[in-house]
């Protein structure tokens, strides 16, 4: 599972994407987070999008 860290300094966005949530926090002490889970790609079988 990957996460996408996220997170404003002054007028700039910053990410940072890591594979886990054991990352060295004081690097990133006093700023507000914003971590997204992003969900690893499942194949889906086709399906028809013709609508009738």
């Amino acid at each position: 599972m990957q996460y996408l860290i996220t997170w404003i300094e002054g007028e700039e966005v910053f990410y940072r994407l890591v594979p886990s949530l054991n990352i060295d926090h004081s690097l990133l002490e006093g700023k507000n987070l914003i971590i997204t889970q992003i969900a690893e790609e499942q194949e889906q079988p086709e399906q028809d999008q013709t609508k009738h």
